[in-house]
């Protein structure tokens, strides 16, 4: 049976420190880990990439997304059943005297129902592009007269 080693923890470590007993096991699992997981390297996008911003009204969905860097030929939306997709390439002009970055956004959404996509607007002013789509008015009972 392995001995109990009593731990004190200083006040300057704090929660985050761990007694030195367990060190070697949590290095060994971290390495394990990285060897297991290192195969299937998961793309550093997959974490930076932007997301949609939705503010929902009474009258109106509106999605934004900051594109810094991007102008507006650059971005391309498109609709296809209840979907919203948009695409945004920059390409830096072969020219140039900075070295720009090739950047690349590409995001789906998938839209609730009761909204007006024919009526649908978008708009990209300092690098922050909104998309209005207005809801589709309620359905108020209407009153038949009921004649004799």
């Amino acid at each position: 049976m392995f001995p109990l080693i009593r731990h004190r923890v200083r006040p300057e470590a704090g929660l985050a420190r761990r007694p030195e007993f367990f060190s070697p096991l949590a290095n060994e699992f971290e390495t394990l880990m990285n060897r297991l997981f290192n195969r299937w390297a998961i793309p550093e996008e997959w974490f930076t990439a932007p997301a949609w911003e939705v503010a929902e009204a009474e009258k109106e969905v509106v999605y934004r997304m900051p594109l810094p860097g991007f102008t507006p030929a650059e971005v391309n939306l498109s609709i296809v059943g209840n979907e919203l997709t948009l695409k945004a390439e920059h390409v830096p002009p072969e020219g140039a005297k900075t070295p720009e970055e090739e950047r690349r956004v590409e995001l789906v959404v998938t839209l609730p129902a009761g909204l007006e996509l024919e009526r649908m607007e978008a708009m990209f002013r300092n690098g922050l592009l909104e998309v209005h789509i207005p809801r589709v008015p309620a359905v108020v009972p209407r009153r038949i007269e009921v004649k004799t």
